[in-house]
């Protein structure tokens, strides 16, 4: 999904403007670099979290000259879906019909 595509959804489940929606799309995510800048996690209720764990700078090699490299430390952003988002999604099983049918 594309951020226009986003911020249209966002514009008609909330009855507000493009520009409105767009502004606040970009509130959100300066919201949520802040708090992972400040605590390395941030809660999204009903949407799961988003963790950002630190990762120690490494021993490389590029793959296209095989020379070695240094990777500087940095971080790793995971995400764990909540249980509300989990259950909103369709069986694997009618997946795998869905697909099926797309083969034939």
């Amino acid at each position: 999904m594309s951020k226009s595509t986003l911020v249209d959804n966002i514009a008609a489940h909330a009855d507000i403007t493009k520009k409105q929606a767009a502004l606040a799309f970009d509130a959100l995510v300066t919201s949520l670099q802040g708090e992972l800048a400040a605590n390395h996690k941030a809660e999204l209720p009903g949407i799961g979290n988003i963790k950002a764990t630190p990762r120690p700078a490494k021993d490389g090699r590029n793959p296209r000259t095989g020379e070695k490299i240094r990777i500087p430390a940095g971080f790793r952003i995971g995400f764990s879906a909540a249980k509300a988002l989990k259950d909103s999604l369709p069986a694997p099983q009618a997946l795998a019909k869905a697909g099926a049918k797309k083969a034939k």
